[in-house]
């Protein structure tokens, strides 16, 4: 079976997070036994209208090509709104099934006006499946867009759980090249998107807040975005610039290693479709502290492995980690408890079912 993946995210040289766990899960799609999948993607970052324009445009161009020239069985769309519509096309023209997966993005986009809610509703229409990553997107789409129960799937992106495993510490500060100085600090961990929706300003507060109760506490972002001037700046007027760590952009394989060398990772998001790099920290038995929002409940139990607090509430925000950081006794029990819970999550399970759902729409040959 050959999948036409077409994605508005996928990872390049440049930009080796970006679209990460699409990448992966094409990966893991071509592990299963006959599946093949061609990918046609943006792995560009850059925004703005110009930029945006010569994006689409060349991802239409690029599946328009496929369209006339590549044999597939079904075709996959990750984000409902516009790479779906964009899929559109080499589906019902070839009358192959086409399946879109659901990140949340493309929920909220949906939802933002008249014209985008019709368009995101007429490729729901057109979908075979819908794939939601979290049981919360699903209530989304069945609640926003009428979309019928049985026409979705949730299947998350699994965490790949043979990638993501606890290192000692020492061994994780020792890959990363810190100094010994360095290793004597409490590293609080957040990796994504630097941009406001992710509550990297009141993180930023929160931290400064605790840090005169915990000194040897240190703040990384790990990631890139549009808000890393704004935060430097926070960070220098908070009088914390030399506790707080950017380290940009890293291939997804460093990841773990900042996991393991972490104290506790941080996810205070505003909004999250899923949350699946908390769920990668878990993985890491690194306690998590999150905000209670989108899928992230469906990943965090609170005082079982990590905290849920509610978002933009720096105080209960700066409360948690503080807890998580002082108290070791604590700390040790959640650490104990976060790889089985990410267990449930492991990356083969979810993709086992999703090459299930796609053998069980290809069309008889």
């Amino acid at each position: 079976m050959k999948v036409l993946v077409v994605s508005n995210m996928y990872p390049s040289e440049k930009y080796p997070a970006y679209g990460s766990f699409v990448q992966e899960t094409v990966r893991g799609l071509e592990e299963l036994e006959g599946m093949k999948c061609q990918v046609v993607a943006i792995s560009e970052r850059k925004t703005g209208l110009k930029n945006n324009l010569l994006k689409y445009s060349r991802l239409f161009l690029d599946t328009g090509k496929a369209l006339l020239f590549s044999p597939y069985d079904l075709v996959n769309a990750h984000y409902i709104f516009p790479t779906g519509f964009i899929a559109l096309a080499p589906a019902l023209l070839r009358g192959k099934p086409l399946v879109v997966t659901s990140h949340g993005g493309d929920v909220r986009l949906g939802k933002k006006n008249a014209p985008l809610k019709a368009l995101t509703s007429l490729i729901l229409k057109r979908a075979r499946r819908v794939v939601a990553v979290s049981d919360y997107l699903a209530r989304e789409l069945e609640g926003e867009f009428s979309l019928p129960r049985e026409k979705i799937e949730v299947i998350n992106c699994g965490v790949d759980t043979d990638k993501f495993f606890p290192l000692p510490r020492e061994e994780a500060l020792q890959e990363l090249g810190l100094g010994p100085g360095e290793r004597e600090e409490k590293i609080v961990l957040f990796v994504g998107n630097l941009i406001e929706l992710k509550g990297l300003m009141p993180l930023m507060r929160a931290f400064a807040s605790l840090y005169p109760s915990l000194p040897e506490a240190r703040l990384v972002l790990v990631g890139e975005g549009p808000l890393k001037e704004r935060l430097l700046e926070e960070a220098a007027s908070l009088g914390i610039k030399d506790r707080v760590t950017f380290t940009g952009p890293l291939p997804h394989h460093r990841i773990p290693l900042w996991m393991s060398a972490a104290h506790l990772f941080v996810l205070p998001s505003y909004q999250e479709g899923f949350g699946l790099v908390a769920l990668e920290a878990l993985a890491c038995a690194t306690p998590v502290v999150a905000s209670r929002v989108g899928g992230l409940p469906e990943v965090v139990t609170p005082g079982k492995d990590g905290f849920l607090v509610p978002p933009g509430e720096e105080k209960a925000l700066a409360e948690k980690i503080l807890l998580l950081l002082k108290d070791e006794d604590l700390h040790q029990e959640f650490s104990s408890r976060a790889r089985d819970s990410a267990l449930d999550h492991d990356f083969k399970k979810q993709i086992k079912r999703l090459g299930e759902v796609f053998h069980s729409l290809k069309p008889p040959s």
